[in-house]
């Protein structure tokens, strides 16, 4: 009887020891995922750094490049009431143009 209480007690710890090991990988592939995914975020949010400064460049061109052509082409002299009148007929034209381009 002895006999059995023990070969019954390793056969406990084994398939306990077995369940454990078993585990184990399931840890570890949990934790390889979630450090994918962190490395994922990472290079989004670094992606979304990089699309954000890309505008904001794209911006400080047109900018740069609008204010030159209003100096080329005299329009500075208008006064910034008459710009303000205008920048409504102004809008809804570049707005058309640009839907025209992007079609």
């Amino acid at each position: 009887m002895s006999d059995k209480g023990a070969t019954g007690g390793d056969s406990v710890n084994t398939k306990a020891e077995a369940g454990a090991k078993r585990g184990q990988p399931k840890q570890g592939r949990v934790q390889s995922l979630q450090e994918k995914l962190a490395k994922i975020e990472s290079e989004a949010e670094k992606l979304r750094q990089r699309l954000q400064e890309e505008r904001r460049k794209e911006r400080d061109g047109n900018a740069r490049q609008i204010t030159a052509l209003v100096q080329k082409e005299d329009l500075a002299e208008f006064t910034i009431e008459a710009w303000r009148a205008a920048l409504p007929k102004i809008r809804a034209a570049l707005q058309e143009v640009a839907a025209t381009a992007a079609a």
